[in-house]
Parts: C-alpha cells; sequence; structure tokens
C-alpha cells in the first residue's frame, strides 16, 4: 500500500482474497488509514520538507544584545537548547519525522523548540504524536517549547486538555521565535545574568560600556554634560522619524527597538539592557530608523549631540574615545544581524 509522499507499506499474510490480496494485509491497513487519518485525497500540500530548519542558540540567539560576559556563557552553553522551525502541513509522516529528529537529540539538549508559526496545519493525528513527546520529555526531565502554538486552535485546545488531566504534562508555549529563545537564554544564563529589573540597583553610569577606557576626571567631564531621564513601562522613548539628537545610555530597566512591517505590526529588531545604549547616528545628525520602547520602568542617561560635539573643542582624546566606544557598539550589532541572516536563509 502507497500514499504518495508520506509513506508505503507492505503486509504479508494468508489467506487471500478472490482478487489475491492478504485479507488480514486489506484490513492492517484499512485501520492504519483509519487511525493515522491516511487517504489519498487528503494528503498534505507538497512542501520540500516539513522541517525548514534546524539550529542551537550557540548558532542563533534571541534579539537581546548581550554584554561580553554573557555571551561566553551562552557561546559555551548553547548547544543545549536545540530549536526546530517547521512548515507546511503536518500529517502523520510529516510529524512522524519531526518527532522521531526530536527525540533522537542527545541527552545534553536540555531544551528543544518547535517553532509552529510556519505551519499551516496540524491533524489530530499528528497531535496525538507531538503530545507523546511532550510526555517523553517531562520524564526525562527536558523542556518542549512550543511556538505559535495560537495560531493553531485545535492543537492547542487538544494539549490544553491533555494537561488539564495530569499534572506531570508540561510544556512552554510563545507567541514569537525570539521571546522563546530569550526565555532559553535566561534560563542557561540564570545568576549571570545583567540585571534588568526595572526593581534592581541603577549601573553607575561609570561602568557603562559607552565610558569604558576613560579616566574619573573624563568620566566626570561626560557626566556633567549628560541629563538623567526615567520612562514609564511601554513609554515610547524615541519614534521612526524623530531627529537623531541625542546618545541614551540605558542604566536600569529594559529597551526593546522595533519596526513596523508593511501590515503595521511591530516588530522587535533588539531588546537592550543595562550597560548598552543607541543613538549612534546622532553623531551625524540623521532621522531615527526605528522606535525604541520601555518594556519595563527604564532610566537612561542621554548626551545631546551638541554636548558630544563640544569636545572636540574643549577634549579631542575624550571625543575619539567616544566614537571608538560607539564603533564597537556598531559592529557587535552588525556582527548580530550577520548572523541572524545567515541562520535565516539556512
Amino acid at each position: 500500500a502507497v500514499l504518495p509522499g508520506q509513506l508505503g507499506v507492505g503486509v504479508f499474510s494468508p489467506r487471500l482474497d478472490a482478487r489475491g490480496n492478504s485479507v488480514r494485509g486489506v484490513a492492517v491497513c484499512g485501520a492504519l488509514s483509519d487511525e493515522l487519518e491516511l487517504h489519498s485525497l487528503r494528503a498534505p500540500r507538497a512542501a520540500q520538507s516539513v522541517i525548514r530548519s534546524r539550529f542551537t542558540l550557540r548558532e542563533r540567539g534571541s534579539k537581546r544584545m548581550r554584554l561580553d560576559r554573557e555571551r561566553e556563557l551562552l557561546s559555551a552553553s548553547g548547544r543545549r537548547v536545540v530549536v526546530y522551525q517547521i512548515q507546511g502541513d503536518l500529517g502523520f509522516a510529516g510529524m512522524e519525522l519531526v518527532t522521531r529528529r526530536i527525540t533522537d537529540e542527545p541527552v545534553s539538549v536540555e531544551t528543544v523548540i518547535v517553532d509552529l508559526s510556519r505551519a499551516t496545519e496540524i491533524d489530530a493525528t499528528a497531535a496525538r504524536l507531538l503530545l507523546d513527546v511532550v510526555r517523553s520529555f517531562g520524564a526525562e526531565g527536558r523542556t518542549l517549547a512550543l511556538v505559535a502554538l495560537d495560531r493553531h486552535p485545535r492543537l492547542q485546545r487538544f494539549l490544553d486538555e491533555a494537561r488539564s488531566q495530569t499534572e506531570l504534562l508540561g510544556f512552554a508555549s510563545f507567541e514569537e521565535l525570539d521571546v522563546a529563545l530569550e526565555w532559553c537564554e535566561q534560563q542557561l544564563l540564570g545568576p549571570h545574568s545583567a540585571a534588568s529589573s526595572e526593581d534592581g540597583p541603577e549601573l553607575p553610569l561609570a561602568k557603562h560600556s559607552f565610558l569604558d577606557g576613560l579616566d574619573p576626571f573624563e568620566i566626570e567631564q561626560v557626566a556633567n554634560a549628560m541629563e538623567r531621564r526615567e520612562f514609564a513601562a511601554r513609554q515610547f522613548v524615541v519614534r521612526k522619524g524623530d531627529p537623531a539628537d541625542a546618545i541614551f545610555l540605558l542604566v536600569r530597566g529594559r529597551l526593546s527597538v522595533v519596526a513596523d512591517d508593511p501590515r503595521g505590526r511591530l516588530r522587535r529588531l533588539a531588546v537592550l539592557s543595562p550597560g548598552m545604549g543607541f543613538g549612534e547616528p546622532a553623531i551625524v545628525d540623521a532621522r531615527r530608523t526605528a522606535f525604541v520602547r520601555a518594556d519595563e520602568a527604564s532610566v537612561c542617561w542621554v548626551l545631546k549631540n551638541a554636548a558630544f560635539r563640544s569636545f572636540e573643542a574643549s577634549s579631542p582624546k575624550l571625543e575619539i574615545r567616544l566614537l571608538e566606544n560607539l564603533l564597537r557598539s556598531a559592529l557587535r550589532i552588525v556582527d548580530r544581524l550577520t548572523r541572524d541572516a545567515i541562520s535565516e536563509r539556512g
């Protein structure tokens, strides 16, 4: 028996019917067809592969910008998280491939993220197979995280009903892949993560990366030229199209850099933690190319463009050091965006 593009099965057992086919074999094929919802007229839409990509957290992290110490820790432990991006229709054959690949991951992989945002349809058989993986992961003390589960209400309802029947069934669920990646990073970093809570201590300005390499007198010069600003949660710090007339240094809270897509929805491009900043275009009098929004109550020190240019006459060496620090920050952003683009193409 052959189901084009999905599977083939051979059966042998006496006795034969009038057409020369195995009576029990035909009965088995019928039972499999009913149980797994297999039918030539219900074949999934053609796709090159249901698995669009597989990568580890080391190969592609979240859009949250990290300090050097955090990046080193994530590079060392990033293989413990694996991401599968799924595409197309998922029936028995497609989900069997996905679940087999997931369960074949070595025991060193503690978390597997399954991104369903590009999946178009998930039938009942595929849902049952995925439930089996959730159960096996829970029994092994590992985590299965599902992305875009809300786009598949039948699957979501099926898993929620199963979870309500047993307290041992657990899985993580996220609306976007980037949020899931950031959550996994925080789990790996644990106490080594940079403080970003609005209730946490404010990072001393002297320890900000923008002031690396400056002596105490130079730090005091810059601090005297800056002003401290507070932002409430969800408040926009800058808006797209505004004049880029200042550099912002984050010392408490968390900021998201977001841009609007063709549908008018805001997409997160980067997340900034204390010790980071933005606003490099200010030195060339450009316009803001994205929105920056406070995810939680945040505090920034702000250096106006005019104040920055004043160092050219009063302290040219100080201006050069600040420009070097801005360049390092920009290079880190370019490096991350390049890695993200390569990962997306893969």
